[in-house]
């Protein structure tokens, strides 16, 4: 088995490092991933999951559920675990907390997991994937959304509790949660799948593994080494304690050998970098600094809203500024709206430099935005991470 599980490693970190250099050499953008990150978990993720469900015999998805449960109960303790030392030993913020504890508890399945329980198990076996993402999902993914409602009040004054259900309802009706349900109910039922649409699905559903992987890599090109005692133990969290417990529940359940493996290597996959990177990694927060300029483009995308300003810098070159913002969820809770901000609007914004100098691929200088002020003086928050003093891995 050893020697499987290398073989199955070495094309996986093959893929994650060519994600990588293509990042570090500039021959992608590994600033603005979200066209690839929607290609994964919207589409070519959810595919794959709802074919390995829906062809899957009811009777051995029943069977499954011990590695439900040892899952569940594994991913749910270790969430705890993470946000009570977040909150306590860390003094994080609850939003911070929460999304801190997601990414220790939720393994990286999407890059890691098909790519890993294929080589091991066989094609057939994906389910185990798709199993192990529904618990996620339905669980501690919506779990923390409702942690990041409940602290996030609207400007009109609703209450946080409002927020945070309409946040669940959000994770609730993601592709990659009903994918796999949907498959559930399809084999529930006994619908058979025709092949033309297994066939159609499993065309797009084939490119999960290798561009999740690829986008891994790149968005790892696109941050510093961060080593500190908070990043050290989510490590062991993650990678040590969360595969222990699985093991110790799959002991304790009726759990097939196989089955029992594949929840084990799956509990130790690679931590998610999908969502959300470093701020103390990318952009210097002893750099602040103001542009006035005019704004040539907002893209409305995440994991961040970019505003793109025209202005001149410091040697009064005319120069375009790509300023960072949070996501769209954020934004929108804060006050924007899509139309809020327009090309041709003068604007000054207050920012953060970015660590790396060099402009993107697009030939923009990187920046990161804290607040941006318009002409007739009013000023709206941009949602830097900074703000909250979070480390998002």
């Amino acid at each position: 088995m050893t020697a499987i599980l290398i073989d199955s490693l070495v094309p996986i970190f093959a893929v994650m490092g060519l994600g990588y250099f293509a990042g570090w050499a500039r021959q992608v953008d590994n600033q603005h991933v979200a066209a690839l990150n929607a290609l994964v978990m919207e589409f070519a993720l959810p595919a794959s999951l709802y074919v390995a469900t829906a062809t899957t015999p009811w009777s051995m998805l029943r069977a499954e559920w011990p590695l439900l449960l040892a899952l569940c109960v594994a991913m749910l303790a270790l969430y705890g675990l993470s946000y009570w030392m977040q909150r306590r030993l860390f003094a994080m913020s609850p939003s911070a907390s929460s999304i801190q504890a997601l990414t220790v508890a939720f393994p990286n399945l999407a890059a890691t997991g098909i790519p890993l329980i294929i080589a091991m198990f066989g094609a057939s076996k994906a389910i185990y994937v798709a199993l192990a993402l529904a618990v996620g999902a339905i669980t501690i993914s919506p779990l923390t959304l409702a942690i990041l409602g409940a602290n996030k009040p609207s400007p009109n004054g609703e209450m946080g509790a409002g927020l945070a259900f309409r946040a669940v309802g959000r994770a609730l009706i993601n592709p990659v949660v009903l994918s796999p349900i949907a498959g559930i109910v399809f084999a529930f039922l006994g619908i058979p799948l025709p092949q033309a649409v297994t066939d159609a699905l499993m065309l797009i559903g084939q490119a999960t593994g290798g561009v999740a992987l690829f986008l891994t890599g790149l968005i790892l090109s696109s941050q510093r080494l961060l080593l500190n005692s908070n990043v050290v133990s989510g490590v062991l969290l993650k990678n040590v304690a969360l595969p222990l417990v699985v093991a110790g529940l799959a002991l304790l359940l009726p759990m097939s050998r196989e089955a029992a493996r594949a929840a084990i290597l799956l509990a130790a996959g690679a931590r998610p970098t999908f969502a959300h990177h470093s701020f103390a990694a990318e952009f210097d927060i002893n750099k602040p600094f103001t542009v006035t300029g005019v704004v040539s483009k907002v893209a409305w995308q995440n994991p961040h809203v970019y505003v793109y300003v025209d202005a001149k810098d410091e040697s009064g070159k005319m120069v375009t500024y790509a300023l960072e913002c949070n996501s769209v969820n954020t934004l929108l809770h804060k006050g924007w709206t899509r139309d809020a901000l327009k090309k041709g609007d003068q604007v000054t914004v207050s920012a953060f430099a970015a660590k790396d100098t060099r402009p993107l691929s697009d030939g923009s200088l990187h920046a990161n935005a804290r607040s941006i002020k318009f002409a007739d003086g009013h000023t709206v928050s941009a949602g830097t991470s900074a703000d909250e003093g979070t480390t998002k891995q």
